[in-house]
């Protein structure tokens, strides 16, 4: 798990905690069966309707399986994978960022 804190008052606090809430409802809609091309979907049209730039969004580094490293197969976001489906027992880190003009935001959890 990573998340962002912040030391006195700063422009990024609200994108981070909008983004964090998206990422919460993505998360939430997660289920065996769903393709990784869906969880990016799920991801576009969250940050979208939460008026997050989801121009700026790391589509094709989105997330990764956990297994015996921590970084494998499948890898959410490359074309690659996009029709690898998730199953019951999975683990699975997803860890979506913004770049923003004033600077980047990224919340990460394993699922």
């Amino acid at each position: 798990m990573t998340r962002m804190y912040f030391l006195g008052a700063s422009p990024l606090f609200e994108p981070y905690q909008e983004l964090c809430s998206s990422h919460r409802r993505v998360v939430e809609t997660l289920r065996a069966g769903i393709s990784m091309a869906e969880v990016v979907d799920l991801y576009r049209c969250q940050l979208k309707a939460s008026g997050l730039p989801e121009g700026t969004f790391e589509f094709q580094d989105l997330g990764h399986g956990i297994g015996f490293s921590p970084h494998e197969p499948p890898f959410v976001g490359q074309p690659a994978f996009d029709n690898y489906r998730l199953e019951a027992g999975s683990l699975l880190c997803l860890e979506p960022e913004i770049a923003l003009s004033i600077g980047r935001i990224r919340v990460e959890d394993m699922i």
